[in-house]
């Protein structure tokens, strides 16, 4: 599977790792058995360096596979026309 994964802390919320972006090559969008493990991987890593939450923008079309991958997804805002995109964005944190 080829993905472009790039994280960061946030300074203002040491405990928070965010998720900068998650790409996907086109041929393996459809593959959510081999997204939903590369977001395992992430969470298991997420907790072995002792954060206690991870975040991020994703469209709102994107949600189901959060809600998929964890009961623990929290919507906290929604974001429209993402930065001239045309498609709007939910801010996401997820417990772990």
């Amino acid at each position: 599977m080829t993905y472009l994964l790039k994280i960061r802390f946030l300074e203002s919320s040491p405990n928070k790792l965010y998720i900068e972006t998650l790409a996907v090559s086109k041929e393996n969008r459809g593959s959510l058995t081999q997204i939903k493990n590369l977001l395992q991987h992430l969470v298991t890593s997420a907790v072995g360096q002792s954060y206690e939450t991870i975040a991020a923008h994703i469209p709102t079309d994107h949600l189901p596979l959060y809600k998929r991958f964890s009961d623990d997804v929290e919507v906290l805002r929604t974001l429209e026309n993402w930065f001239g995109s045309g498609e709007d964005h939910y801010y996401i944190e997820i417990k772990l």
